[in-house]
């Protein structure tokens, strides 16, 4: 192995000036610094970011702070569902085998039209299949109100699982807002969302559970590929327009879990949707 010159014994060692040690670890030590801050700051991220919509925002490190406050609104805009989606409770009275059941149906209802005295409100015919009416009122609740809506038209079975019912206006003092009827029908393929207020935490939320959502058939029914629960029947499925929602459907029954069958909008019969179409406020 060949010796380095500067360790040879019989050598005199050169005389090395003091500077150069100090400067060499110096320039170590500042080299050092900048790999340290460079690696830190390539994986820190604000946890409201990265939390909120992972690799949504990547593409917008290199904005400007403006559009990057402004896609950080828009994520957490597409989070909040509609002021228009509340629960819906039924006392049920029904014979199950062979023995007599009294018990309160969970579901939900959502705010389309409006006149000056009432709101009108859709949700699911079978949310009401067993409703005696000389008992206990159904009930909306909504901001901390609960209200007593009148039931009115409705389809009468699961193939026509709609309802139509409506509630005072003055009860709610305007905290109730509207998701209209769509003008266009769904399409095979196209993306929703869904709004429901079931689940086993249905009393302790404050927003309605919101659900993206495939419509993989349409016809006399919606079928979605995502997973609505018990209690949301009666619920919203909205197309995403530029300002809010447009209501498509009513979220009807399903496995829970990977598909929701809706009843669509669409199909319900044209005295009920011209009377939800016309502003009389």
């Amino acid at each position: 192995m060949q010796e380095s010159s500067h360790i040879k014994s019989n050598k005199k060692r050169d005389f090395v000036h003091p500077r150069a040690p100090i400067s060499h670890r110096l320039f170590i030590s500042i080299v050092s610094a900048s790999l340290f801050f460079f690696i830190a700051n390539s994986h820190a991220k604000p946890l409201s970011v990265r939390d909120t919509a992972p690799g949504r925002l990547d593409a917008s490190r290199n904005a400007n702070p403006s559009r990057l406050t402004a896609s950080i609104s828009e994520i957490e805009h597409n989070f909040i569902g509609p002021k228009s989606v509340v629960k819906f409770e039924v006392p049920i009275r029904r014979m199950e085998n062979g023995e007599r059941r009294n018990f309160i149906e969970n579901c939900s209802a959502y705010a389309v039209q409006k006149t000056s005295k009432d709101y009108l409100l859709l949700s699911s015919w079978h949310c009401i299949d067993g409703y005696q009416w000389n008992r206990k009122a159904p009930s909306v609740k909504h901001a901390g109100k609960n209200v007593q809506p009148t039931l009115g038209e409705s389809g009468g079975n699961m193939k026509q699982d709609w309802l139509l019912m409506t509630a005072p206006r003055a009860a709610f003092k305007n905290s109730l807002a509207l998701t209209p009827l769509a003008s266009e029908p769904v399409r095979p393929g196209e993306i929703l969302h869904g709004f429901g207020w079931g689940g086993h935490t249905q009393s302790s939320r404050s927003t309605p559970k919101a659900l993206t959502c495939r419509a993989m058939e349409v016809g006399q029914r919606l079928t979605l590929d995502c997973g609505f629960s018990k209690g949301d029947s009666g619920g919203l499925i909205a197309r995403r327009i530029n300002d809010g929602y447009e209501a498509v459907g009513i979220i009807s029954e399903g496995d829970s879990s990977t598909v929701t069958y809706a009843y669509p909008l669409s199909r319900l019969p044209p005295q009920v949707s011209m009377q939800l179409l016309t502003i009389s406020d």
